[in-house]
């Protein structure tokens, strides 16, 4: 077992003197940021995923308080407040995101 292991670090060692530092510093870019402004496209990319989230969280927020009309509407106002809060928060929820996503991206 320890022979298996000095022959293993014995090798791995000799790879990495032999490799010229330039092969292990070398960086691969994906397809798409080699074409233009990389900065640019991460950019509009992380701006695209906010707002698909705060379109998610908005949607389920409307469903919620949509719910919370329903309870209202079968005399159960103890449900029906509590779904419109949730819906409420939701809503503030999706446009904190929003926001503060627009100061980053």
């Amino acid at each position: 077992m320890k022979q298996r292991l000095f022959l293993t670090l014995l090798l791995t060692s000799l790879v990495l003197v032999v490799l010229p530092d330039v092969t292990l510093a070398e960086v691969r870019l994906p397809n798409w940021a080699n074409a233009g402004n990389l900065d640019a496209e991460l950019s509009s990319k992380g701006q695209n995923v906010a707002d698909s989230i705060a379109l998610i969280v908005g949607i389920l927020a409307v469903i919620g308080m949509l719910v919370g009309a329903g309870y209202f509407a079968m005399q159960r106002s103890d449900l029906g407040k509590q779904w419109l809060g949730g819906g409420a928060v939701g809503l503030v929820v999706a446009g904190s995101v929003y926001s503060i996503a627009a100061l980053f991206v």
